[in-house]
């Protein structure tokens, strides 16, 4: 019986301690790492919105018996405990280069053309492509639009916005031409089939002018390597 009871003293003790961890020890911090398609806030909201995710024992638990949160555009999170009260989320993104608009959702595109994922809605991270005759949609295979023309010479110019770290909200189609918006300056380029020349000059003139908070129209239809850049005041 003695042997019992000091059974339960230290089984009693031992749920003391851990209820007096998991109620004091909590997180404080918590921040991201990888991420370029989702905000910090989208994140940390994703991973934290549990009622006790804050608790530092809680937290342990869970994310190892259950795992991370999915989140459509991230092939994993790993969580990285750096103290008890310090949580640093490293996010593996998918690579999604844009999103065309049709039929009613957004297809994401990876840098082959490919859909990796179809959502309802978009994110203001990722370039909007509208003005695309689309056939079908299916994910995991190349989006299959009307003019075959159109996507590979719109998935070039969305991979050089990703290289030069451009923020651009829209891309439209044209017949004739393609239309970007990029903060408050409207450019235009002509139908072809590459554009690293008009994108290695582009970048630095847009980073002069939205230094400068200026705004208008820049016509590219016509441009050759060395060309001076012309911003039209709207």
């Amino acid at each position: 019986m003695k042997k019992f009871l000091i059974f339960l003293g230290i089984i009693g003790l031992i749920a003391g301690m851990f209820a007096i961890a998991f109620f004091t020890i909590k997180i404080d911090t918590v921040t991201t790492e990888g991420n370029s398609i989702y905000s910090d806030e989208q994140i940390i909201k994703a991973q934290m919105s549990d009622k006790y995710s804050y608790n530092t024992l809680y937290s342990l638990v869970k994310f190892k018996v259950k795992g991370m949160v999915d989140m459509p555009f991230a092939e994993r999170i790993v969580p990285n405990f750096e103290g008890p009260k310090t949580l640093k989320l490293k996010v593996y993104e998918k690579s999604i280069n844009a999103c065309v608009y049709a039929m009613n959702q957004y297809a994401f595109l990876d840098d082959d053309g490919v859909v990796v994922d179809c959502l309802p809605t978009t994110l203001s991270a990722i370039t909007v492509i509208t003005g695309v005759d689309v056939n079908s949609i299916e994910v995991g295979k190349e989006l299959d639009t009307t003019d075959k023309n159109d996507l590979p010479r719109l998935i070039n110019l969305t991979t050089l916005i990703k290289y030069y770290n451009i923020n651009v909200k829209k891309l439209t189609n044209k017949e004739k031409c393609i239309i970007m918006e990029t903060d408050n300056v409207t450019v235009k380029f002509a139908n072809k089939d590459h554009y690293d020349d008009e994108m290695a000059a582009l970048s630095s003139t847009l980073k002069k002018i939205r230094k400068n908070k200026l705004s208008g129209t820049i016509d590219m239809t016509d441009f050759v390597s060395g060309d001076k850049i012309i911003l039209k005041s709207n």
